[in-house]
């Protein structure tokens, strides 16, 4: 993993990002500086059963173990639409198949290496962007493969 880069005012909290510490099946994502979100949630069947003490049905919760998401928000500059992370990341959920995800912030946070699946990704245009700019933002939705 690339140490990280920052090539923006990293005194500007609206316009700083984290470069070369959040990769994607090997792919270096550009993620703006509030674009990361981890979640981790219990996965759990649930039943409903007769309890004769209580004269009543009661729902009954089975643990199945966890999951985690991320949510990822991400931009790239001047990069043609045939070169584009976000062409590849929609042959990721075209083909559903799992990519390598990793996460190294230093001590803040760190994700080893885990397979996920890309659920979406969204691309997004900022308002008055068009060819001179040629700025791209996305949002990428994983989940952990276990």
């Amino acid at each position: 993993m690339t140490p990280c880069i920052f090539d923006r005012d990293i005194f500007d909290p609206a316009i700083y990002h984290v470069c070369g510490c959040i990769e994607l099946n090997g792919e270096l994502l550009n993620v703006w500086h509030d674009g990361f979100v981890e979640n981790r949630e219990l996965v759990r069947s649930e039943s409903q059963v007769w309890n004769n003490t209580l004269k009543k049905v009661v729902r009954k919760v089975h643990p199945l173990g966890s999951v985690r998401t991320w949510r990822l928000r991400c931009f790239e500059e001047n990069v043609d639409w045939n070169n584009s992370i976000v062409k590849t990341i929609q042959g990721y959920v075209d083909d559903n198949t799992p990519v390598t995800f990793e996460v190294a912030l230093g001590t803040l946070h760190v994700v080893a290496i885990t397979n996920v699946k890309v659920l979406a990704v969204r691309p997004e245009y900022p308002e008055g962007s068009n060819v001179g700019t040629r700025q791209r933002n996305f949002t990428v939705s994983l989940q952990e493969v276990t």
